[in-house]
């Protein structure tokens, strides 16, 4: 991947994120811009997203469980929350998140995260009714990817969102 493509892939990202994750062809247009790469390597990645509303109760950190998988190359993801880099997947990795909320507005603060072995790595504020986040860095066979949200609604709310893996680098 070049860096101009990383405008190719910031602008698909934008359009992504407008539609909030209801569009599964925007999100595999974001899949083939990310992979689409001259470095001799296998493609690796996948795109998740949560269609039916996750509940995200007031003030609780909660990690999004995907219940759609639209492309995994090779078994990041089986079930639940944790996205693992498989073997021979070493190398430099895009992670994009997109968090919406559904039900109730936010009333103080909100953040989506990334964290990798637990540890938080990126985060991104919300504004109005969701937010996006991203990271580029270096992952390791066996690392484990999962995404938090965090809310303050007064109440809880419900959440959907969606998360793009891909190796880009060696």
């Amino acid at each position: 991947m070049g860096i101009g493509d990383v405008g190719l892939m910031t602008y698909q990202w934008a359009a992504v994120n407008k539609a909030q994750v209801a569009d599964t062809d925007a999100i595999n247009a974001l899949g083939a811009a990310v992979t689409t790469h001259d470095q001799g390597m296998a493609r690796m990645g996948c795109s998740l997203r949560r269609v039916a509303a996750q509940t995200l109760p007031d003030a609780a950190p909660t990690a999004f469980t995907w219940d759609t998988e639209d492309a995994d190359t090779h078994g990041l993801f089986a079930s639940g929350t944790d996205i693992t880099i498989p073997a021979g997947g070493g190398g430099v990795w895009v992670i994009s998140v997109v968090a919406v909320f559904i039900a109730a507005a936010l009333t103080g603060i909100g953040m989506t995260q990334i964290k990798i072995d637990g540890g938080e790595q990126a985060r991104a504020p919300f504004a109005d009714n969701g937010s996006s986040v991203g990271l580029v860095m270096p992952l390791s066979a066996g690392q484990v990817i999962t995404v938090a949200v965090y809310a303050d609604t007064a109440a809880g709310t419900t959440m959907t969102g969606a998360v793009f893996c891909y190796r880009v680098g060696l």
